[in-house]
């Protein structure tokens, strides 16, 4: 047994090519590392057995990814995928819920907002864009749910898909191709003849039309063998029609006949509506083995059979000898974007020159990429992760020597207050001292302030009486603070006799040799007259210069 070996990078030599169908599972090993990309070790294998899928890989590709996973290019036909040509009104392709209520209508549902849904021009498959106008569109949508079905079984098979495309629009882009390279004038008919249905396309002048399904398919022809065969069971019908006899093959129009027999109406229906002649029939979807089928319905509707040569400018075939056969066209449409350029490893899909008609246009990745696992060694999800990690840690970091420098100081605040406790007799001793040296201190001050008074109260009061007017009684005498003295007292005369008397004795104590040097200022405050006796009482205010302060 060969053991795989790793590749520490998102570059691979090898890939596979993976088309799942109802009938069959294609396989195809892809030499990436070659340009253009040779292609080799095809097998068909039954659409569930998991383990021919592990044996296939493990005998033809040994190479993996860095997360040990096998590249890969697939294609899957979900049933409840829907391709329909409607009317489009391109106004409203802006509108959120305008085309998921189409799909909703075309696949018979309540809502289709969890799906991924296209719109295409039904001429060269290019996105439908806002022209103004009513028109034509390709409806193409596939539900969310059968993509993560699809990508968990391929993750769950070691592979990794680089692309998941509904193999359907592809193959509609390479036949066009081809009947515009071939001049064709009339229409071809395309059938994917599924396990319970076969579903109709016409390629035509005015591009692709989409007719009903068709309510048979595969199942009902391996139904019909085995009573026609008369083989024991559906198993032994199946493996006779793989490998006709002579009988077989004669019985072969009758095999198909339940599918002509609603394929036939439905063609000259469509003819008889558009006016397009379809002169052609394409059959996909069946086994490499039962593609002589094929050839039976189109003797069955009197189509003859189209079957373009298998061939693409960005893959190479190495069969060994072996032939290619038609039911791998539709896996090979997957690789048409192929990019030529001479690049080892695994590359995204880009569009070739020369075909410009099944290129880009026809291809729509539906992977659901935020669900798949990263592909590279280190990814965005991981830088990311180291990113809000780094940050985790620092916030970790800081909220720890938040809580470290917290109960630090709580440490050191115990032990001060500790020390404090020890000596709280000594402080209060000291608080003690404080207290009897402020008293003392203001006893001092107060001293001090007696000691140093600029004029004892007797001399102000002689002074005061000397030079007071006869006509002018003191009444009192009092302090307005450590800087003011108010002088009140009352005469008996007219105002303006009393405001000229007043002003007068103001300046002359302001002149006063003694008095008005120890004053900042001497104003006569108030003036008013008494109502009980007439007489005028007047408010005389001593402002001294502020004292000088003692020495320490």
């Amino acid at each position: 047994m060969k053991l795989p070996s790793l590749n520490l990078s998102r570059q691979t030599r090898s890939g596979v090519l993976f088309n799942h169908t109802d009938n069959q599972l294609q396989l195809a090993r892809l030499r990436l590392s070659q340009t253009p990309v040779l292609m080799d070790a095809l097998a068909e294998v039954p659409p569930t057995d998991g383990q021919e899928v592990e044996r296939w890989t493990e005998a033809h590709v040994q190479e993996k990814d860095s997360r040990g996973r096998l590249p890969a290019y697939c294609g899957f036909h979900p049933v409840e995928r829907v391709i329909a040509r409607v009317q489009i009104n391109t106004r409203r392709l802006a509108e959120p819920d305008y085309l998921a209520a189409l799909v909703a209508e075309q696949a018979k549902i309540t809502s289709a907002k969890e799906w991924l849904i296209r719109v295409l021009n039904p001429m060269d498959g290019t996105p439908l864009t806002n022209d103004g106008t009513i028109r034509p569109g390709l409806l193409f949508g596939v539900p969310w749910s059968a993509i993560r079905v699809t990508q968990e079984r391929l993750l769950d098979l070691g592979l990794r898909p680089r692309g998941l495309e509904v193999t359907t629009l592809p193959l509609l882009g390479i036949l066009t191709q081809h009947i515009a390279q071939t001049g064709y004038r009339h229409a071809v008919a395309v059938c994917e003849i599924e396990r319970d249905q076969t579903r109709v396309y016409i390629i035509a002048k005015d591009g692709i039309h989409t007719l009903s399904p068709l309510p048979f398919g595969l199942a009902s022809v391996i139904e019909t063998a085995m009573k026609e065969l008369s083989t024991p069971d559906l198993a032994a019908a199946r493996a006779q029609l793989e490998e006709p006899d002579e009988f077989t093959l004669e019985q072969g129009r009758r095999l198909v006949r339940l599918i002509a027999r609603h394929l036939k109406p439905a063609v000259d229906q469509f003819e008889l509506q558009t006016g397009h002649r379809i002169d052609e029939l394409y059959c996909g979807q069946v086994p490499d083995r039962l593609h002589w089928l094929c050839r039976k319905l189109g003797e069955a509707v009197d189509l003859p059979l189209l079957e373009p040569a298998l061939q693409a400018a960005s893959v190479h075939f190495l069969t060994e000898g072996a032939a290619v056969g038609q039911q791998w066209l539709a896996a090979l449409s997957l690789l048409t974007t192929f990019n030529l350029t001479p690049a080892g490893g695994s590359r995204a899909p880009t569009p070739v020159a020369d075909l410009p008609a099944a290129g880009a246009a026809w291809h729509f990745d539906c992977r659901l990429v935020a669900e798949l696992p990263e592909d590279s060694v280190v990814g965005t999800r991981f830088l990311i992760n180291a990113i809000f990690g780094g940050i985790t840690l620092g916030i970790g970091l800081g909220a720890g020597w938040l809580a470290y420098t917290n109960f630090e100081l709580r440490r050191q605040v115990n032990v001060w207050e500790k020390r404090m406790a020890d000596n709280a007799q000594v402080l209060q001793e000291i608080a003690a001292v404080q207290r009897d040296f402020a008293r003392d201190s203001a006893r001092l001050d107060e001293a001090y302030n007696l000691m140093h008074q600029p004029m004892a109260v007797s001399e102000l009061t002689t002074l005061l009486g000397e030079s007071r007017p006869a006509q002018v009684t003191f009444e009192l005498i009092e302090t307005g603070g450590p800087e003011v003295i108010v002088l009140r007292g009352s005469l008996r005369d007219s105002s303006e006799r009393a405001s000229r008397l007043l002003g007068a004795y103001v300046d002359q104590l302001r002149a006063h040799p003694r008095l008005g040097p120890l004053c900042r200022e001497i104003v006569l405050t108030s003036l008013e007259r008494r109502e009980l006796d007439d007489s005028l009482s007047f408010e005389i205010t001593f402002r001294l210069h502020a004292p000088a302060t003692p020495a320490p």
